[in-house]
């Protein structure tokens, strides 16, 4: 969801991305089996949610006015198990 004004743009599992213009109120859903990457050209606007596996986890995204790039995946632990990161693009 948006808190304020923001040009976004989103890629799900490597396909077609997509962008707009969002503002205070809007909501975006995502649908990804394995990654997407966000583009934000104002990061603070940005109140982001992962819901996977029966638990949902809120994201820290940035500071007001900040431009960021962002992966967000599930990665395979040394233990076999899943867990969700999020790595800064250059």
């Amino acid at each position: 969801s948006f808190r304020g004004a923001c040009l976004y743009r989103y890629q799900t599992d490597k396909k077609d991305y997509i962008e707009d213009f969002y503002t205070t109120g809007d909501v975006v859903v995502m649908q990804a089996q394995n990654a997407i990457r966000v583009w934000m050209s104002n990061a603070n606007a940005v109140k982001m949610q992962v819901i996977g596996d029966g638990r949902t986890v809120d994201i820290e995204i940035g500071r007001p006015g900040q431009v960021l790039v962002q992966d967000i995946k599930w990665i395979k632990d040394s233990d076999g198990r899943y867990k969700l990161v999020v790595l800064e693009v250059d």
